[in-house]
């Protein structure tokens, strides 16, 4: 085996997968050697059944996947010692409290003070003052982070492959589980994170996978994809009405379209750099009371959607 490959985490080349005449996986290729890769499709690209693959729940019927160099589904009861997977339906019989979801699966690690070490990991994502309730009564979010606890019991895991951790969980949940994930990180912990919820994904992940009808068709870290986006749309919020004067952005040769609506002002520009300093030579200048610069939508929907327009031809 070439040892450039063999250092990899994760190396599927030419993948496929079929379901009956359904084919989900059309010559999948990935590479993954650490940091945290967000792996981006929309509903049905194929995101989870590669997940399932990376676990050795289904075997590829096509091409080949190893993860640490080792056949998933020839040597799953291996790889899990060392790669943690939390699926996005995972469900426990609702009788059940946190800690006796938490007590079973540190025992399969034959963890010593198995309650200090659930209570710590727990601490960490705000959710051990619910570990005596039936999970029955949990919310989404203090399920997702019940879990997120679960899948770090392990305390050999080198690898954590999370599917949609974000996916209808409050804001507080957001930022608990991304500030686990990013603290993890910094130990060493690497991630693959499939998730159609994007925003959120930029400030954890340092590298893209984009997946459509079942193939790879685009990776890199931002400033690579960024090239995919023709036009960026940006919003510029203000503190109270926006001004009288917008028609003077119209003077902008590098900005294309404008609007105004409740939430601020659009622009279009195909020149970042450039449209930006004439915003604020216009309106900061002007002494208007901007209050925000983004992207609108970030910077990954406008990828994701630029790159479906494009492969779609």
């Amino acid at each position: 085996m070439d040892c450039k490959v063999s250092s990899l985490i994760l190396y599927a080349k030419d993948v496929y997968k079929f379901f009956g005449k359904i084919k989900a996986l059309d010559g999948l290729n990935l590479k993954f050697d650490g940091g945290v890769l967000g792996f981006i499709g929309p509903n049905g690209a194929g995101k989870t059944t590669t997940l399932n693959l990376i676990a050795g729940f289904i075997k590829p019927d096509g091409g080949s996947i190893e993860v640490f160099g080792m056949n998933p589904w020839d040597e799953r009861h291996n790889l899990f010692r060392r790669m943690a997977l939390l699926p996005d339906e995972l469900e426990f019989p609702s009788y059940l409290t946190g800690y006796d979801v938490l007590r079973g699966e540190a025992r399969l690690y034959g963890l010593d003070n198995i309650d200090d070490v659930v209570r710590d990991v727990a601490h960490r994502v705000n959710i051990e003052w619910a570990l005596n309730q039936r999970i029955g009564t949990y919310s989404m979010g203090m399920y997702k982070r019940l879990l997120i606890v679960r899948t770090f019991l392990n305390p050999d895991v080198e690898f954590v492959v999370l599917d949609e951790p974000f996916s209808n969980i409050d804001v507080e949940s957001i930022i608990l589980i991304t500030k686990f994930i990013m603290e993890e990180v910094e130990r060493g912990v690497n991630f693959l994170i499939a998730s159609h919820v994007l925003p959120h994904l930029l400030s954890i992940c340092d590298h893209f996978s984009f997946i459509h009808r079942g193939k790879i068709i685009a990776d890199g870290d931002v400033n690579r994809l960024a090239g995919f986006v023709d036009e960026f749309k940006y919003l510029i919020r203000f503190r109270g009405d926006p001004p009288d004067n917008l028609d003077i952005i119209s003077t902008s040769k590098y900005i294309i379209e404008y609007s105004v609506d409740r939430l601020g002002l659009h622009i279009t520009t195909r020149d970042p750099s450039n449209a930006l300093k004439d915003i604020f030579r216009f309106l900061i200048g002007d002494g208007s009371n901007v209050i925000e610069v983004s992207l609108y939508p970030d910077l990954l929907t406008q990828i994701f959607i630029n790159l479906g327009m494009e492969y779609e031809g």
